[in-house]
């Protein structure tokens, strides 16, 4: 039979032996891809560290041996990088594959739904827990409902079929409580639906304190708990401090592993703002507010500024498959390697364009202090409640001189 073939592929590019959970979800994805309705949705909902990702990676190798197209697509940038990077083929985002670009006669046009050329093609989400059908952009994308949106895609094409592959205790998307992508209820909304759910954690040790208070929280989230966890630190991998501790710990823990190594988790992003300025300060001994060395978060997807690094790794390397890092992903970290100062002298003429433009007419004051034939004018410009701007301009006998403004800035308008 066709799934006893497609299931013995997958256990051969599974690499590990795989466990009871594991063999379970196997042999439902091999007749899911061999017997199943193409309007029949697979959902595949996995705990952290179960295997969802190695099981995806061979059954992408699976497919791909069959001649089987598989497409793989992630809510956001990042996600579909690290889906990319452990599948080893190209994997985009889903607004950039079944979007399109209604005119490009201006930046704000809409975009449509795009028609699915696909045959026989098993479209595989990751990250699913984040879809749903509320959208910040609106009707900006499509019909504004991006879950309808991904399932008339797939159905439109010939033969395709839905795989989404994700974690109900992963966040869920904007406004909602739970993830409507993993739900089967809901996905029986559009069709047919089947789930299988990966309990068995083999990333971690069975003794590990991690995995005993990770699966507290989880257990807490499943029975709608909403209370501070009360964790269990008598286990070797667990360790309580007090605030005063925690610097010192970081710095021990950079110094053991590395920062590459070391993460710090907290509840907000206030909060995050604070552990990195504590550390920055404190830790890294860091004066400037950037500097050369800093780690920087992307916060937009960029498609452009890759595509010379890109040619020069297949250069070296031709037989590398396409899979790679061919763009920057929101929330990708990149190091700041160095910092160029750049000084444009401005001519008297494009200083005053810019003031009339940036502040129409501002008349000099308070202060005129003529000396000889030079006049010197102050402006004050208010910036912030607390800020000013104080701009200072020589005029020699009604004529401005060469000398661009000196700029200060004060906390009030009082000169210091």
């Amino acid at each position: 039979m066709l799934s006893s073939h497609i299931a013995s592929q997958i256990y051969k590019n599974f690499g590990f032996d795989p466990t009871p959970g594991q063999k379970t979800v196997v042999e439902r994805l091999s007749r899911f891809i061999a017997e199943a309705p193409t309007d029949r949705t697979f959902i595949l909902n996995g705990y952290a560290g179960t295997g969802k990702t190695t099981l995806v990676a061979a059954l992408v190798r699976t497919l791909e041996e069959m001649g089987v197209p598989a497409v793989l697509l992630a809510p956001t940038g990042r996600a579909a990088k690290v889906m990319s990077r452990y599948a080893g083929r190209k994997a985009y985002t889903i607004h950039k594959k079944i979007y399109r670009q209604k005119t490009l006669a201006s930046a704000e046009s809409h975009f449509s739904l795009d028609y699915n050329k696909q045959k026989n093609a098993v479209f595989i989400v990751d990250e699913a827990s984040m879809l749903s059908n509320y959208s910040p952009d609106g009707s900006l994308f499509g019909s504004g409902q991006l879950l309808d949106d991904l399932v008339t895609y797939v159905r439109r094409g010939a033969g395709c079929r839905l795989i989404l592959v994700g974690d109900t205790a992963q966040l869920p998307p904007v406004g909602l409580e739970h993830s409507p992508a993993l739900d089967m209820q809901h996905m029986q909304g559009y069709g047919e639906a089947e789930a299988v759910l990966l309990d068995d954690v083999v990333r971690q040790d069975s003794q590990s304190g991690i995995l005993f208070n990770a699966t507290l929280v989880r257990c807490m989230l499943e029975a709608d708990i909403i209370d501070i966890p009360m964790f269990d630190t008598s286990f070797d991998d667990v360790e309580a401090l007090e605030g005063g501790e925690i610097l010192e710990a970081i710095q021990s823990a950079y110094d053991r592993y590395g920062m590459d190594e070391t993460i710090i988790i907290t509840r907000s992003n206030k909060r995050a703002n604070r552990f990195n300025e504590a550390v920055r300060r404190h830790v890294l001994f860091a004066e400037e507010e950037i500097g050369s060395g800093d780690l920087l978060m992307i916060v937009k997807n960029n498609y452009h500024y890759t595509g010379k690094q890109q040619q020069q790794d297949r250069q070296e390397n031709p037989e590398q498959q396409p899979g790679g890092t061919d763009f920057i992903a929101n929330g990708d970290t990149a190091r700041l390697r160095r910092i160029r100062m750049q000084f444009f002298p401005l001519t008297e003429k494009q200083i005053l364009l810019k003031l009339i433009k940036l502040y129409f007419i501002m008349l000099p004051m308070p202060y005129l202090v003529q000396s000889c034939k030079i006049a010197s004018f102050i402006f004050f410009f208010p910036l912030k409640p607390a800020y000013s701007f104080m701009h200072i301009f020589y005029y020699h006998k009604q004529c401005i001189i060469s000398k661009p403004p000196v700029i200060f800035l004060t906390k009030s308008k009082k000169i210091i």
